[in-house]
C-alpha cells in the first residue's frame, strides 16, 4: 500500500472536508418514444443516479473518523445508590480530543490513533470513488386483433463503486490458502501444520502502534504473505452490480 495520512486543513490538505468533491457528477436522463405506425411504438431511455455520501457506512458522518472518539457518561459505579458523578462534573475520566500532532511511535497524526493505544487507525482515501447507477430500457409494443396488443421489452441497471462496508481486501492468496488446506488435511487436520501459520519474526514490529497485534516480536508467515504485510486487516467499501432483465 502506498501514500500518507494527513490532517484536513493543514499544509498536507487545505480543504476542511476529508474527501475530494465530485467534480462530474452529472447525471444525464434522455428517453424517446417513437411510432412506425398506428399500431406499432417503440420506447426508449437511460438515466444516470448519484449515491449520497450517507447512503454508505464508511462515509456517513457518524462513521467519519473525527468523530469515533467519545467518552462515555456512567452515574455510579453499581455499588452505591448514590450517583458517582454529577451534574457538576459528568465526565470525571474525560478523553481529551487528540489534535493534530504526531504520534512518536506510530508517525501517525494523534486524531487518526484511537484512545486504545493506536491499534486501529481509521482514516479515508480523499480520492473517493462515488458511487453512482445507470439504467436504460428498450420496449417494442404491438396492438393485435379483439382489442389484444403484445409488449417485449428489455431493461439493465447497472451499479459502479457501490457501497460494500467491509469488504476485505487484504487477504492472502487462494494460492497459499489450498497449499495450507493440504498441509493440514495430510497432518490430519491439524490446521496449525500449515507453513502459513508458523511463527516468524515480525519485521514491524518496532513501528507497529503499541497494543496492536502488529506489535509483537512474532507474527505468522501468512500475514507477511499479505498484499499489506504491516496490517492485519484492510477494509475498502466499494463494490459493482449489474442486472439485464
Amino acid at each position: 500500500m502506498l501514500g500518507a495520512v494527513g490532517l484536513v486543513n493543514s499544509s498536507a490538505r487545505s480543504s476542511r472536508y476529508n474527501l475530494d468533491e465530485n467534480k462530474i457528477g452529472i447525471a444525464p436522463r434522455v428517453g424517446f418514444a417513437y411510432s412506425f405506425d398506428s399500431k406499432t411504438v417503440v420506447r426508449g431511455g437511460y438515466g444516470m443516479f448519484w449515491i449520497p455520501l450517507d447512503a454508505s457506512w464508511a462515509t456517513n458522518p457518524l462513521n467519519d473518523p473525527a468523530n469515533s472518539i467519545s467518552t462515555d457518561y456512567i452515574g455510579n459505579n453499581g455499588s452505591v445508590r448514590v450517583p458517582t458523578n454529577t451534574v457538576a462534573t459528568p465526565w470525571l475520566n474525560f478523553v481529551q480530543p487528540p489534535g493534530a500532532s504526531i504520534d512518536s511511535k506510530t508517525g501517525l497524526p494523534l486524531v487518526a490513533v484511537d484512545e486504545e493505544g493506536g491499534s486501529n487507525p481509521t482514516f479515508e482515501n480523499p480520492a473517493y470513488n462515488y458511487g453512482y447507477m445507470q439504467q436504460w430500457n428498450f420496449d417494442v409494443q404491438r396492438t393485435l386483433w379483439g382489442g389484444w396488443f403484445t409488449d417485449v421489452a428489455y431493461a439493465a441497471n447497472k451499479g459502479t463503486h457501490l457501497p460494500a462496508y467491509n469488504l476485505e481486501v487484504d487477504q492472502i492468496g487462494d494460492n497459499y490458502l489450498a497449499q495450507a488446506a493440504g498441509q493440514a488435511a495430510a497432518a490430519g487436520g491439524n490446521a496449525t501444520a500449515a507453513s502459513i501459520a508458523q511463527a516468524v519474526t515480525n519485521p514491524f514490529a518496532s513501528i507497529a502502534a503499541p497494543g496492536s497485534s502488529m506489535s509483537s516480536a512474532q507474527t505468522t508467515a501468512g500475514q507477511l504473505l499479505r498484499p499489506s504485510r504491516s496490517t492485519t486487516a484492510c477494509n475498502m467499501p466499494v463494490g459493482k452490480l449489474l442486472q439485464h432483465l
